[in-house]
This record gives C-alpha cells, sequence and structure tokens, in this order.
C-alpha cells in the first residue's frame, strides 16, 4: 500500500466484498503495527456517500478531502475509460477556495480565502449539455476525451478540495508520479493532454442548496466499531464502540436490522464469536441521531462472488 506522493498523503483501502472504504490523510505507512495517518474515515459504499456537516467535532476532521467527501468519490479509474463510460460525478480541485462557507453535499471547507470571488468547497460544475460530438471534434478530444466531456455534462464535477491548478482527480497506479503517469500514458496515450482541451468558460453552476456556514454540530458522531471486521478464525473477538459525542448512548443490533433507541444498548466490550454483522448507532439528547455504522465479523470461506463497487453513488 502506498499514499499519495503528496504532503495530503491520501490513501483508499476498498473492500469489495465488505463494500466499505478506509480512507486516511497524510498517511507514511504503518509502523510497529500501528497505522500512522492525520484523519481516518470509514465510508459504506452502500450510503449516501456524504457527511454531515453538522456532525459534532468531526465538523474539521471528516474524511480525507477538505470538502468532507469520500476520496473514492470522484476518481477517474482505468477500468471505466477501458469500459468506455464513466457512471458517476467527478471530483477536482482549486487553488483559492473560500474560507468558513461549503455547499452542499459537502460537509465541511478547508478554504482560505475571504470573499465572494473565490469559489466554495461543494460547488458542482457542470459542462455545456447542449455540446455534441462535432464540439468535441473541433477541440480535438480522442475517445478518452470524449467520455470524459459526457461524464462532465451528464453527472458533473464538485469541487472538492485545495489544490494546484484546476484538476481532476485520477486513480493512483504507482508511488512515483512519474511512474504513475507512465502507466496511465501507457493505457491512454496523450490522457493528461487531451482533458485540458475541454475549455473551462464551458462549465455553469448547478444550484445544490444555500451555502453553509460554520458548523451546527448537532448531529452526534457516527460511533467507530473496533476492530473494523474479520475472517472467521474460531476464536472470540472483543468488540469496542466508541463515539466522541459527550454522553451519547450507543445502540447495536447483530440481526441485520438498522439500530434505533430501543435496540440493544452497548454497555462495554462485546465478546463475539461465528458469523456476525455488527450495526451501531449513536443518539443524543436534542441531537439528531448518528448515522449507521457496521462492521462485518466471520466471513464464511469458499467462493465468493465477483466483487463489484456501485459506480452511481
Amino acid at each position: 500500500m502506498f499514499g499519495e506522493n503528496t504532503p495530503d498523503g491520501h490513501i483508499s483501502i476498498v473492500d469489495p466484498f465488505k463494500k466499505l472504504a478506509w480512507e486516511m490523510s497524510r498517511y507514511t505507512g504503518i509502523v510497529n503495527g500501528v497505522i500512522d495517518c492525520s484523519t481516518f474515515n470509514i465510508w459504506d459504499l452502500t450510503g449516501k456517500g456524504v457527511g454531515d456537516g453538522n456532525e459534532g467535532v468531526r465538523w474539521r476532521a471528516r474524511g480525507g478531502r477538505g470538502s468532507g467527501f469520500p476520496i473514492i468519490a470522484g476518481l477517474i479509474r482505468p477500468e471505466e475509460l477501458a469500459a468506455g463510460e464513466i457512471r458517476h460525478a467527478l471530483i477536482f480541485t482549486f487553488s483559492k477556495n473560500r474560507r468558513g462557507q461549503y455547499l452542499p453535499p459537502a460537509a465541511r471547507t478547508d478554504g482560505k480565502f475571504a470573499g465572494s470571488q473565490y469559489p466554495m468547497e461543494g460547488m458542482l460544475l457542470q459542462l455545456d449539455p447542449a455540446l455534441t460530438d462535432s464540439d468535441f471534434d473541433r477541440w480535438g478530444l480522442n475517445r478518452e476525451g470524449k467520455i470524459l466531456a459526457r461524464a462532465l455534462q451528464r453527472y458533473g464535477m464538485y469541487n472538492g478540495d485545495n489544490g494546484g491548478a484546476m484538476a481532476l482527480q485520477v486513480q493512483l497506479l504507482h508511488s512515483s508520479k512519474r511512474e504513475h503517469r507512465a502507466i496511465w500514458e501507457s493505457r491512454f496515450s496523450g490522457f493528461y493532454k487531451n482533458v485540458k482541451k475541454i475549455p473551462t468558460d464551458r462549465f455553469r453552476v448547478i444550484y445544490t442548496g444555500e451555502p453553509v456556514t460554520g458548523g451546527a454540530r448537532s448531529t452526534v458522531v457516527s460511533p467507530l466499531i473496533l476492530p473494523l471486521g474479520g475472517p472467521a478464525t474460531g476464536d472470540t473477538v472483543v468488540v469496542t464502540v466508541s463515539t466522541p459525542t459527550r454522553g451519547a448512548r450507543i445502540t447495536y443490533t447483530t440481526d441485520g436490522s438498522s439500530p434505533d433507541e430501543s435496540s440493544t444498548p452497548y454497555a462495554g466490550r462485546l465478546k463475539i464469536h461465528g458469523p456476525i454483522t455488527i450495526k451501531a448507532r449513536a443518539f443524543g439528547s436534542g441531537k439528531t441521531p448518528s448515522s449507521v455504522t457496521r462492521a462485518l465479523f466471520g466471513e464464511k470461506p469458499g467462493p465468493r462472488p465477483a466483487p463489484s463497487i456501485p459506480l452511481d453513488n
């Protein structure tokens, strides 16, 4: 495993069978069995794919991106270009984002510039849907460039983070930037140069909601289940569930249903063995309940179905 070769050090570890993604920023490796990173988040790939800007202390720490979007969200992946279609919105970075305000579905912002002339994180841009293949031919787009342009027409792209020049995000294929570029070029010749032919003045801003200022912190922070899951070993596994929201009550289920306030209360470490799925939720007085988190234990050995990641989320 390797993190992004930048100070941000983003990394996304995807389990297509559990449909979970473990994501970090400033990841530097595993030291004495402990992951070294600055922010850490678990995303349910069957969930809604966005965070809650009102979620307690994590308003400034959710996810690896400055906007709180999942790292996997919006990435251009080589298998999509090979298949001939991208079926989700994309993510771009911008050099100067607005301070203190963001647009839904972003959950926070790390913008540093004051003034309405600066875009907000979470802003959705759409390539003019009236453009046709004849326009793309006039721009000089190749096959991959047209695939990208069609996705930008249908789904658009979200401002997801601070960065250098306005740039889309692609899946990393090597820990070395030079080797990463070389692999992309070997698969899709001229892809990087081709993308730059799409003119930025043909985009428009799509309304997704009113700007959010600060964080109300009115939602309980989603509980963290440790360990994060694991295979069947025949041994008893001790599981802990916690949330940083003070005074919050945690309930859980083991029958696959979503927990509510009447579900079994978590009162300490759980000892489990055998195949089981734990789902947990946290509740606080006068606050919106947290989202549901889950962990799968005791996967049965044997043939598994082919992995799949929902591209439309």
